[in-house]
């Protein structure tokens, strides 16, 4: 616990617009993916966005960029989700300890 939260790794605020641009103009055309069409979220960050990093929580992957999609994401995204950041994990996907927190 500190005054600073710390839950936030990466803000994808280029992507953020993109995808919210997308959702907008598909809508405007009449087309609506379902309930998470327009709707912001995060992913903890062992979840693969390309030209974003996945850090798994370690320093030793602080700088990570994996050029894949993992199959949550592609999923969001299919469904006109707007991804805003990727959240902190713990290291390696445990417990609470992380390179930045």
């Amino acid at each position: 616990y500190g005054p600073i939260i710390e839950s936030v790794i990466t803000i994808t605020d280029d992507l953020a617009y993109k995808q919210a641009k997308e959702a907008d103009d598909l809508l405007e055309q009449g087309k609506y993916l379902g309930p998470l069409h327009g709707i912001p979220y995060g992913l903890k960050d062992i979840i693969a966005v390309p030209e974003y990093k996945t850090t798994w929580g370690s320093r030793t992957f602080e700088n990570q960029i994996l050029d894949v999609e993992a199959s949550v994401y592609k999923r969001l995204k299919s469904t006109g989700a707007v991804l805003v950041a990727k959240l902190v994990t713990g290291s390696l996907a445990y417990d609470d300890i992380w390179f930045g927190g």
